[in-house]
């Protein structure tokens, strides 16, 4: 009789337990190896890619583990250039490799992935011999060509190590929408120093040089005429993307510019719908424009 009794507190206090720490146990298992597809945010160009700055991935799809998911689609990854080398003469094509040393879990985990992404530029040995042939010691001034690695490659990252990752706190909420602007702007005009107006269309293996993406705006009528921003004008959005750093414009008298490739960077192949919006006392102010962007590959 004693014993049955000790067993019954026993039960007693482990429902107790249970109860005040209802979700002590909900952990998955995150197991070494696992497979986490990533979707490239931004084209990457020998050219015009800043090896210092960070490239962006989002995860294409959710990560279960245990009947839980452990890794949210859509989660942002900062990767990094892991080597940029500019193409040269003697048809030396560029090289590039770009590193993911992290991707975040629903508890906020910094998982340890293996994940890097290579491309080099197309092979131009034949360009070079005849280069040669024809040119003799000026065949050896043949420029190689760039690489192009496109938005929306897809990267695959594995799970370096084990992790158990705490599911406990996962919502269903969706983020809230940003808020929407109070005013809008017209866009007058945009040109692409280097290019000139119209669609943005240049070879990936060997593009052209381009400076600044200019933009004319008309402001909305109901701010007052000496109104002027709190802050510089930003792209906020390219297409169906919300950027992870806007891009902050360079103030003009009659114009807002921006750096063409920090924008174009982030296009997809056809029409290409751009947010701008500023800050302004009395609210947001917000303009769109469509850029056609059509990169021609070399077959």
């Amino acid at each position: 009789m004693p014993r049955a009794k000790s067993c019954g507190w026993a039960g007693v206090l482990l429902a107790a337990l249970v109860a005040y720490f209802p979700h002590s146990t909900l952990a998955a298992r995150l197991s070494s190896g696992t497979t986490i597809d990533l979707e490239l945010l931004q084209t990457i160009s020998s050219r015009y890619s800043d090896p210092e700055s960070s490239v962006y991935f989002r995860v294409r799809r959710d990560v279960i583990a245990d009947g839980d998911v452990v890794v949210r689609t859509g989660t942002w990854v900062k990767g990094k250039f892991a080597n940029l080398q500019d193409r040269g003469r003697m048809a030396r094509s560029a090289s590039l490799s770009l590193d993911v040393p992290f991707v975040s879990a629903v508890d906020g985990q910094a998982v340890r992935v293996i994940a890097d992404m290579t491309r080099a530029g197309r092979n131009r040995d034949d360009a070079m011999a005849a280069g040669i042939i024809l040119f003799g010691a000026f065949g050896l001034l043949t420029k190689g060509s760039e690489v192009w690695i496109p938005a929306g490659s897809v990267l695959e990252a594995q799970v370096l190590n084990d992790r158990s990752i705490d599911t406990s706190h996962i919502g269903n909420g969706s983020p809230a929408p940003p808020s929407a602007a109070r005013f809008h702007a017209t866009v007058i005009r945009e040109h692409i120093s280097g290019l000139g107006t119209g669609a943005v269309r240049f070879k990936v293996d060997h593009p052209p040089s381009i400076g600044m993406l200019q933009i004319e705006l008309r402001d909305d009528r109901e701010l007052s005429a000496d109104a002027r921003p709190l802050e510089p004008w930003q792209v906020v959005q390219v297409g169906d993307l919300e950027l992870p750093m806007p891009i902050a414009a360079a103030a003009g008298e009659a114009s807002i510019s921006f750096p063409a490739w920090s924008v174009l960077q982030y296009c997809r192949p056809g029409p290409n719908r751009i947010v701008l919006r500023a800050p302004f006392d009395s609210g947001p102010m917000e303009a769109e424009l469509q850029l056609q962007f059509e990169p021609v590959v070399r077959r």
